[in-house]
């Protein structure tokens, strides 16, 4: 692939991000600046799957990791917000996507953003995309995240 093709993928792959960001409201105004994992940063996919360690277990399909895939994003990105924009996101949540079966999905969701706490507090990145691409062996995950500044 010739280099403009390769800058051309990067942009197109990247840009999607940027939307969801900006329509969230999390960034406020502020300037996106994408750019690939640095050196000594450690990639959002990676820092995602520790996270969800604990909970590999309760996943023995492709099916069940995705979706628990799903819950740890979300959790995550919970995590950042405020403790009054948590609450009011969890409330629409157990009323909207988790209404089947709400108390298991919110005690899981609150592990997690707990968890989040205690093992990952100086990490201010926000997720704000993924792919899972299933293969033979494996699922794949590529993760797109932005760092939030400080508070």
């Amino acid at each position: 692939m010739s280099s403009h093709k390769r800058k051309f993928a990067r942009k197109h792959r990247l840009r999607e991000p940027h939307r969801i960001l900006e329509e969230t409201g999390l960034l406020e105004s502020r300037e996106v600046i994408v750019h690939e994992t640095g050196p000594g940063m450690r990639k959002m996919s990676e820092t995602l799957l520790e996270f969800l360690e604990p909970y590999r277990e309760l996943a023995d399909t492709d099916e069940a990791t995705e979706r628990l895939i799903a819950l740890g994003a979300l959790a995550w990105n919970l995590a950042l917000r405020s403790a009054d924009e948590r609450e009011r996101e969890l409330r629409e949540l157990a009323a909207t996507v988790f209404r089947n079966d709400p108390a298991v999905a919110m005690q899981m969701i609150e592990e997690m953003i707990e968890r989040r706490r205690r093992h990952f507090t100086d990490d201010r990145r926000l997720i704000a995309s993924y792919t899972i691409t299933p293969s033979p062996d494996e699922l794949r995950l590529v993760v797109a995240s932005t760092r939030l500044p400080p508070t």
